[in-house]
């Protein structure tokens, strides 16, 4: 090949090169863009309905009137309100997975019970043996010696292998795990003092480090926009690496997400999947369990939660498929029926209604309030009895 063709060959693709570029850059600016927009404040298109059902329950919904839209869920773990609370501050601390992280309004309960809630959910938060031992520590840290401790869980979640890999928080997770009740104590009071500002340096240095992560945000943006100056940040771990090791999460995921608009958040202590409507409605049912139900990695986790010195429960929360909620009590007469009391928000569904649900383990919508006033009405009903006497699922 002459030197001509090979010098026009380079400017070729050096040219085609830029053009992609430009082009790549281009669809990431406007990606951002729409993220950026998609974070804004915004009205809550459930708050009318909020403050009028709410009215009849003598709940101020005050607080959940203008909400950020999210495009995705998760909090930083400094920001669970949970971790920044003192020993000793819960009546209730409830444990669960994205069936309560998008399921529940904390305030709606301590409205209608005068009860201090503390949660700490999230999706894929899997209940095997390294989740067991840490609920166990956040148990003798942050309940209160009378207070109760409510484990609320789908059955996909509960059904994993007992020594399945943490996909949330996991370095804090495991970490928490091993420790026994006097080194968390120790752990976590150092772990706030460092991460949640317990002093003028720290607090100055967190004030710091935000300033500076949104000074270089500003400036990266500008760049890409101006002179198509950055590099493309594949999402490594979520597009190429997890459809790898966990499969099954990743196809989750992947439905869910092309069925919701966004995540509205109010607070930290809450967010709600908003999506149109997925045709799916809760119910009222009273579906036996099987009495044969058998699972091997829910047996091992469960001995290490019967043996939390506290009162406890474990919650069935709303569906729309018998079969789900038949799974659950199965889970619960096998394996927490001696232990455990019982709240099963199917028997305690009225009849007549139905909420927003998808067909995964979740609510959607204003599902979540409504399922919030059921989990408030039993709690200021039983919280008393609660894990002091069997509740059978009959």
């Amino acid at each position: 090949m002459s030197s001509r063709k090979i010098t026009i060959l380079v400017i070729t693709t050096l040219l085609t090169g830029g053009l992609i570029s430009m082009l790549l850059q281009q669809l990431y600016v406007e990606s951002v863009r729409k993220k950026q927009s998609k974070n804004a404040i915004t009205d809550n298109p459930f708050y009318d309905e909020f403050q009028k059902v709410g009215a009849r329950y003598g709940l101020n919904m005050e607080f959940t009137k203008h909400a950020s839209c999210m495009m995705g869920s998760q909090l930083q773990l400094e920001e669970l309100p949970l971790l920044a609370k003192g020993p000793k501050s819960c009546d209730i601390l409830l444990v669960g997975d994205s069936s309560m992280a998008w399921g529940l309004i904390p305030e709606v309960v301590e409205q209608m019970t005068g009860l201090t809630v503390g949660t700490f959910t999230s999706e894929a938060l899997i209940l095997n043996v390294t989740t067991a031992k840490m609920i166990h520590n956040l148990t003798s840290y942050y309940l209160k010696d009378s207070g109760l401790l409510i484990l609320s869980f789908g059955g996909w979640t509960q059904e994993q292998d007992a020594n399945s890999m943490v996909l949330v928080y996991p370095g804090w997770i495991n970490n928490v795990a091993g420790l026994n009740k006097a080194g968390f104590a120790e752990f976590i009071e150092k772990w706030k003092a460092a991460r949640l500002g317990g002093g003028r340096k720290s607090i100055l240095e967190q004030l710091a480090f935000s300033e500076f992560r949104k000074y270089i945000g500003v400036l990266k943006f500008k760049l890409a926009v101006t002179y198509h100056l950055t590099l493309l940040q594949l999402p490594l771990y979520a597009e190429y690496i997890e459809p790898v090791v966990n499969p099954k999460w990743y196809k989750r995921k992947k439905e869910m997400k092309a069925l919701i608009q966004c995540y509205l958040r109010w607070n930290n202590r809450s967010v709600v999947m908003y999506a149109s409507d997925l045709g799916k409605k809760s119910k009222h049912s009273v579906a036996p369990p099987d009495p044969k139900y058998s699972n091997k990695d829910i047996k091992v986790v469960s001995e290490i939660l019967n043996k939390i010195p506290c009162r406890k429960a474990y919650q069935i929360h709303i569906n729309f498929d018998d079969t789900k909620y038949a799974r659950l009590r199965s889970i619960y007469n096998t394996y927490y029926h001696d232990t455990f009391g019982l709240i099963d928000l199917g028997r305690e569904h009225p009849e007549n209604d139905a909420y927003q649900v998808d067909d995964k383990e979740h609510a959607v919508n204003s599902g979540s309030f409504y399922q919030s006033i059921l989990i408030g009405m039993v709690l200021k009903r039983d919280f008393a009895s609660l894990g002091k006497k069997n509740i059978s699922a009959r």
